[in-house]
């Protein structure tokens, strides 16, 4: 995965999705938008419908993590997460938020049920 682009140069527009985790949860993070879809009966349309769908839902996804992983660094550390984003090294942005964001699997997961919840409704 790369950084993203994005509107402005904000952190929260240039972090890798998902990216504490690497390949594996992006996989998750599809197969999560996938059943979504499956629940809405989306599943069924025509493919590029399908397609566009789950970009869309995607990038909603990838957009409510980014700003948990925002809200949840410590101030003191914006200004140094601006630099790791600047280096481009996935692992580096992968370790420092591991190590700056206490519980940042169920942060996420709690991310996800609540995007859930507000999808499906």
């Amino acid at each position: 995965m790369s950084l993203r682009g994005g509107q402005g140069n904000s952190p929260q527009n240039r972090i890798a999705p998902f990216s504490y985790t690497g390949y594996y949860a992006a996989m998750e993070l599809e197969g999560f938008i996938d059943d979504l879809m499956a629940e809405k009966g989306f599943d069924t349309e025509e493919p590029e419908v399908v397609a566009q769908i789950k970009a869309d839902l995607l990038e909603s996804v990838e957009r409510r993590i980014n700003a948990m992983i925002l809200t949840n660094l410590p101030p003191d550390d914006l200004s140094a997460f601006e630099s790791v984003l600047d280096s481009g090294s996935e692992e580096a942005i992968q370790a420092f938020i591991t190590e700056r964001i206490p519980g940042l699997d169920e942060k996420v997961a709690l991310e996800l049920l609540n995007f859930r919840t507000a999808y499906i409704g």
